[in-house]
């Protein structure tokens, strides 16, 4: 995963048929935005979108784990039923929070949480370091670090198996991204002294990581291309392919994020949020011949 992109595929169509166009349903300026759906006594599932991805499914995590989640859910139900009342008590420090020291002059400027337990930070000082926040809040609770980061962070995914190890992708400004293998316990687990925070591989050419499943890659930048938004799929015919925005949209519109589903790829941009069809995707991938496409469905 290491070679350069090669020229990119573009989903453009020089004549464009009508797109369908969903708007905005009218003025909602005097309308109080609702409340979160109270979720405070519902029934968890392992299709509750609370209970986080990495813990599913349930007989693959350790039982410390699981009930060390309920318990934080338990928690979080109470404080979102009484803030249903009382909005300032959502605002009120816990006792079960929890808060680390960063080494004096240092500061994070982005981080991730993995397991409910891990932060990976990038400090100011350009190093990316593996915290525990369950053991102690202070410099030594720096368990793994990595001072070699090209560029600053601007994207990251993070892939979660239960019963396995995490892994974490991370994109640069400098269009590196590094992908780290991080086999750490989970919620509730003792852990060790110290974890190697390495990298596994590397891949060039891409910044700004959006999306990640499988083997697709979604990208808002690609190296020396002005335009935004892209499918990366190493081992296809046609390994780079640029989604396009619409060709009524000015072309340097700046990706705000990007999603792979099942049966759509998500870009949403500026003034537009674009819906790709996955199918006519993997006809491009499977070509060498240039192909064109447009987003199906178009929200403005």
């Amino acid at each position: 995963m290491s070679s350069p992109p090669t020229p990119a595929s573009t989903l453009s169509e020089p004549t464009p048929t009508p797109l369908p166009t969903i708007r905005s349903s009218g003025n909602t300026t005097n309308q109080n935005p609702a409340r979160p759906d109270d979720w405070s006594n519902s029934h968890r599932s392992e299709n509750d979108p609370i209970w986080p991805d990495y813990a599913l499914p349930k007989e693959n995590v350790p039982s410390s784990t699981t009930e060390g989640l309920q318990i934080r859910l338990s928690r979080l139900a109470q404080v979102q039923s009484k803030a249903n009342t009382d909005l300032l008590y959502a605002a009120q420090p816990r006792d079960w929070s929890r808060e680390i020291q960063m080494a004096q002059g240092d500061s994070p400027v982005w981080m991730t949480l993995i397991r409910s337990r891990w932060l990976v930070i990038e400090t100011l000082s350009g190093h990316l370091q593996l915290w525990d926040i369950e053991g102690a809040g202070n410099f030594g609770g720096v368990l793994g670090s990595f001072s070699t980061l090209e560029g600053s962070v601007d994207g990251a995914v993070v892939t979660e198996e239960a019963g396995g190890a995490a892994g974490l992708f991370i994109s640069t400004t400098k269009y590196c991204t590094y992908f780290f293998i991080l086999d750490v316990p989970h919620y509730g687990q003792d852990h060790k002294d110290a974890y190697a925070l390495a990298p596994h591989n590397t891949t060039t050419g891409f910044s700004a990581l959006k999306d990640k499943k499988e083997q697709w890659w979604a990208f808002a930048k690609s190296e020396g291309i002005t335009n935004q938004g892209f499918l990366y799929v190493p081992n296809a015919n046609t390994p780079l392919i640029r989604l396009a925005a619409a060709s009524h949209v000015a072309e340097n519109q700046k990706v705000l994020d990007m999603f792979i589903r099942d049966d759509i790829i998500v870009v949403a941009r500026n003034q537009t949020i674009d819906l790709y069809s996955t199918s006519d995707v993997v006809k491009l991938l499977d070509t060498k011949q240039p192909y064109t496409s447009l987003p199906f469905i178009q929200f403005i």
